[in-house]
């Protein structure tokens, strides 16, 4: 399929398809749908540079969703299909979230670029959640640390970062709160309960006991947010938003 399909150039300039064009923009989910609308409701430009690069950082959320929505899939299977005799995690889970880490890091550097910088400025500030796991980007799912070390690279913890993403799940607990936790050996517990009770995620270790945790369930809609973000203050940098955008945004 041509570029072309996806994005429509006219005699007016480059357009965007609308994937939702009788919704409010506040209410449009995933959020990748939301940026293309929000494109799309700003009209046609002229700028084919600014466009393309925009429209692929909405690419990059858009994969961002893509693979959050397949590992939600994957938990789902975990949780049904969880017995004491069989493994509790799915390594598709570990795959997909190999990619969505993957995606996130190339957004991040999208929004780090001097592209983005000199339209809105410096934006680590409005990437904090997305800059927090930028290790396991760079200990892991790039490349692994302990092929390619730095020289602050702990030594002692290259095989434990190797580890990070292909030897197991976290667990993280999904309501701290919660008064009737059933913990393993008591009535009522079962492989599934532990993905009802917990949320699945990551663990990696970094030096001088700082470690960073990633779990995608909590984590994607913060990062998502993030990424939204980012796009919004371009398109309303560059273009103005209309008072229709302003609106369904507030």
């Amino acid at each position: 399929m041509a570029a072309a399909e996806f994005w429509p150039k006219t005699e007016a300039g480059w357009v965007c398809l609308d994937p939702a064009p009788n919704e409010n923009l506040s209410s449009i989910q995933p959020l990748s749908h939301r940026a293309k609308s929000l494109i799309a409701r700003a009209g046609s430009t002229s700028d084919g540079d600014h466009f393309i690069r925009v429209q692929g950082g909405v690419f990059m959320l858009e994969g961002m969703d893509y693979h959050f929505a397949n590992m939600c899939r994957v938990i789902e299977g975990m949780r049904q299909n969880a017995t004491l005799d069989n493994p509790i995690i799915d390594s598709s889970f570990c795959h997909e979230a190999v990619a969505y880490l993957n995606r996130m890091s190339q957004f991040y550097y999208f929004a780090k670029s001097r592209f983005v910088t000199q339209i809105i400025g410096n934006q680590k500030q409005h990437l904090r959640t997305i800059e927090n796991l930028l290790p396991f980007r760079h200990k892991h799912t790039a490349h692994r640390s302990i092929d390619r070390p730095e020289n602050d690279d702990a030594k002692d913890l290259l095989p434990y970062q190797c580890m990070t993403l292909q030897g197991g799940a976290l667990v993280g607990v999904r309501r701290p709160d919660v008064e009737h936790f059933i913990l393993p050996g008591q009535p009522g517990w079962t492989p599934a309960v532990l993905w009802t009770q917990n949320y699945p995620g990551f663990q990696m270790n970094l030096d001088k006991g700082d470690c960073r945790n990633f779990h995608p369930e909590r984590d994607h809609p913060a990062i998502a947010s993030e990424a939204y973000e980012v796009i919004y203050r371009l398109m309303t940098a560059k273009t103005g938003a209309s008072d229709h955008a302003v609106t369904a945004q507030q």
